[in-house]
């Protein structure tokens, strides 16, 4: 993801959720993902991600300023994708 490699990444990140569904970071997965998804021009997929990042941390996570930041990462892709 880092060096633009987008498919590549969505492969990798699909694969920890597959095999870790429950793992420690989920939520960055998903927002992550989502960033790439954004990146290769698929809003629908990536406002979905976002979306499931978001709640994930909402749902399981204790509140910390760490997880708040992603909240808010996830939150400006959103506004950008117009999906807020």
């Amino acid at each position: 993801m880092m060096f633009g490699n987008y498919e590549d990444a969505i492969t990798k990140f699909k694969k920890a959720l597959e095999l870790e569904p429950d793992g420690w970071f989920v939520y960055e997965t998903y927002i992550k993902m989502g960033r790439c998804q954004m990146k290769l021009g698929f809003p629908k997929e990536a406002i979905n991600n976002f979306k499931k990042g978001k709640s994930y941390i909402q749902r399981n996570l204790p509140c910390c300023k760490k997880h708040f930041t992603w909240v808010e990462k996830a939150d400006r892709y959103l506004e950008k994708l117009n999906a807020i």
